[in-house]
């Protein structure tokens, strides 16, 4: 096995005590006791240094993962006073480290490796699943989720997941150029493109057309496909450093273009710059083979990623390539490339190990050590920017344990606590937890969705580890018989002094209880147009997620987590409607308007809170399998109401007649702290979360707001309570 040379050394050669204590660190590290570490005078490229500067050399197995070093570096800046440079010299190439690149074990990875950034890259993922004309493509749309899974792995490359975006089925050029646009904007280091479909050549057979869900063969409408030159125009136009495509359709070779076989990549990358990776060449169909999981390019590409055949800790783009044509080839259409060699060599993606130490850098033990802040750059779905209140934050019965720390200008989080799942109360398991309610500054009522339904008293105090459970009431009907499975499913939570209203998703309904005996005893009115199923046709639309009401109890709003069927989607975002009730606490309720709620691209409304009579707090979750959550929090002023008779799409409502939204908390830019996910997340912070409340008033203008987490009593979910110092300048709402 061949054998690796590193140098390593503190940039500045009069800062004899800095080079000590890295000296020291790293015959002390445990990680590098089979480096064959040893001292040098100086390396062969460094005259400049004075005599007696030591150099340290590592003589390491081409079997050596760069990121060992990179954790001991990092945890020696962690011990340092000052922010030291580094120099490393690896082979024939040197590397300077810059005090800001040793705060934290993926940046340096980065760093001595030559990685892109991930935090400065954008990728948009273009999925067209539903032709009408030329044949249905079911794998694409799970070609989209499981490459963006693969993408936004810590472990393989890390984009951030508010910058990867997926584009399904879009209906017009512009649905599908506008994101890239965006992206290409943003997109600082690299810009990858990805899309699977139909694929077409004109009537030529020289020019490459993307086939959108209206196209027919030969296509007739020009708008129902996307010229491969309009998209590379703009990916030509963009800032990104690199610029990468992926094309999974037939004859997507036409992308690459005329060259002669023997002219290598050099003069093919003076085109346009843009490494191109087809499916097939220009004469070729690329295939789907039927009932599987992926396309069979696109499959090879995902394979390669999560399970390398390799010994290597990066896998470069050609590399990339290689396996997945060796993979193919010869029973499969043969796939191509194109683009600059530097960029077909960089090495993009590491290679999962059992033993990854970048993840070993959040293990327990490693709480301490700094993981990378995350770029907010929110092209999944842009939300408003936010508006920072400078405000002093008062502790009020805070938790003192935990992670702390701002996850915005102006919000920050104080803590959470796990000490809710899977506890048992009364021969029960707390979980499934769908709604909040506070009921005094430490206490609360929450809501389970499962059957039979349960309000279960919940204690939170200054110290996560009193926070639980104190007292249980079971939901019945009004005879005192228990609700049967999937009859009664409770989604959002109001209590009264003497009653308990609950929307279910079942029907959908909104039922009142006896607040002390939890037995039904009434029912509010849903109008017809609520009744009809979201998919379409006559049912239950199972879609009243979020119910709360304003502090005078004379208005009430009823939130639907998905769009109606005349209502549907644009441009990914759900188009939902919130309805309004009047009336009084304890007394009863009537319909009297209805409000168009514009969600961001894959997420869903799931809880609001009503802060003034138009001004509400809404919650937003979205879940992608392989990725993970979103969730954000908005201060929502709600805009045209129309009556209930109003029937018709929100297809046709102007912009400015939808809810007005400001970005309150993304909880993915929270700190992590030492949370800890059992299945894939941006953020392991993140959970299922489904329910808030308001707590105590912290300061002027600011309150606390408890947010909680439904486990589906999945061993794979947890639930977690959060709590969040936010801004809410004039708000009129009593604290509890």
């Amino acid at each position: 096995m061949s054998s690796v040379r590193i140098h390593v050394w503190v940039a500045d050669q009069h800062d004899r005590e800095s080079q000590r204590s890295l000296i020291n660190t790293m015959l002390s590290d445990p990680r590098l006791h089979g480096a064959g570490i040893s001292l040098q005078p100086t390396p062969q490229a460094s005259d400049t240094m004075g005599p007696g500067f030591e150099v340290i050399q590592l003589v390491v197995d081409s079997g050596f993962q760069i990121a060992t070093l990179a954790l001991a570096f990092v945890t020696w800046r962690r011990d340092c006073d000052r922010a030291a440079e580094l120099v490393v010299r690896l082979d024939d190439t040197t590397r300077t480290l810059s005090g800001q690149e040793l705060l934290d074990v993926p940046a340096a990875v980065r760093a001595l490796s030559g990685q892109p950034d991930p935090s400065r890259s954008c990728c948009v993922l273009v999925g067209v699943s539903r032709y009408p004309h030329l044949g249905d493509l079911p794998a694409v749309e799970q070609n989209c989720v499981d490459l963006a899974g693969a993408l936004v792995d810590p472990g393989i490359w890390g984009v951030p997941w508010e910058n990867c975006r997926m584009v399904l089925n879009p209906q017009t050029p512009r649905d599908l150029l506008t994101p890239v646009g965006e992206a290409a904007t943003a997109a600082e280091d690299t810009l990858l493109v990805y899309f699977s479909g139909h694929g077409m050549c004109d009537a030529d057979g020289r020019e490459l057309h993307l086939c959108l869900s209206g196209a027919t063969q030969p296509a007739a409408e020009a708008a129902a496909t996307v010229p491969w030159r309009d998209l590379r125009t703009i990916l030509r136009a963009g800032r990104a450093k690199h610029r990468v495509v992926i094309l999974d359709c037939c004859y997507s070779g036409l992308a690459i273009g005329e060259r002669d076989p023997s002219a290598g990549l050099l003069e093919a990358a003076r085109a346009d710059g843009i490494y191109t990776l087809t499916a097939a060449s220009k004469h070729s169909p690329a295939l789907a083979p039927r009932s599987a999981r992926h396309t069979a390019f696109t499959g090879e590409i995902i394979s390669a990623l999560r399970e390398p055949r390799t010994r290597a800790e990066f896998t470069t783009l050609d590399d990339l390539y290689r396996t997945v044509r060796d993979a193919l080839i010869p029973h499969q259409p043969e796939p191509q490339r194109e683009g600059p060699p530097h960029v077909g060599a960089l090495p993009y993606f590491r290679v999962p190990r059992s033993a990854d130490p970048v993840e070993a850098a959040a293990a327990p033990g490693r709480e301490d050590l700094p993981m990378p802040k995350r770029r907010r750059l929110f092209l999944w779905a842009a939300p408003p920017a936010l508006t920072a209140v400078a405000a002093t934050v008062v502790a009020v019965a805070l938790w003192p344990s935990g992670p702390q720390g701002p996850c915005s200008a102006d919000t920050r989080l104080v803590g959470f606590s796990d000490d809710l799942d899977k506890v048992q109360y009364g021969g029960t398991t707390v979980g499934g937890l769908s709604a909040l309610t506070m009921t005094a500054p430490s206490e609360a009522v929450s809501l389970t969705d499962n059957s039979p339904p349960r309000l279960y008293h919940l204690t939170l105090g200054g110290d996560p580890r009193h926070v639980g459970v104190k007292g249980m009431t079971t939901l019945v009907r009004s005879d005192g018989s228990h609700f049967q499975d999937r009859e009664f499913d409770g989604e959002g939570l109001v209590l009264q002094p003497h009653h308990v209203l609950i929307s279910s998703e079942t029907e959908p309904s909104i039922v009142r209880f006896d607040r002390r005996s939890g037995r039904q005893n009434g029912a509010l009115d849903v109008p017809p147009l609520y009744r009809v199923k979201s998919g379409g046709g006559e049912g239950p639309a199972e879609n009243f997620e979020s119910l709360t009401a304003t502090s005078n109890g004379r208005l009430l709003y009823a939130g639907l987590e998905e769009p109606l069927w005349r209502d549907g989607k644009v441009r990914g975002q759900p188009l939902l409607r919130i309805l309004r009730y009047s009336g009084m606490a304890d007394q009863g309720y009537t319909p009297d308007g209805q409000y168009g709620y514009k969600a961001d691209t894959g997420l869903n409304l799931v809880d609001m809170v009503a802060l003034e009579d138009d001004v509400l707090l809404t919650l937003e979750r979205g879940y992608m399998d392989g990725v993970g959550n979103a969730i954000r929090v908005y201060r929502t002023t709600l805009g045209k109401r129309w009556g209930i008779g109003w029937d018709n799409s929100l297809r046709n409502v102007e912009e400015q007649d939808f809810a007005a939204k400001t970005l309150l908390v993304d909880l993915a830019a929270c700190p992590a702290g030492g949370a800890r996910a059992r299945e894939a997340q941006p953020n392991p912070l993140l959970q299922n979360v489904e329910g808030m409340a308001l707590g105590p008033v912290t300061s002027a203008d600011r309150r606390m707001l408890y947010l909680i987490s439904d486990d589906n009593l999945s061993h794979l979910q947890t639930t977690r309570v959060y709590r969040l110092d936010i801004p809410l300048s004039g708000t009129p709402e009593k604290a509890p």
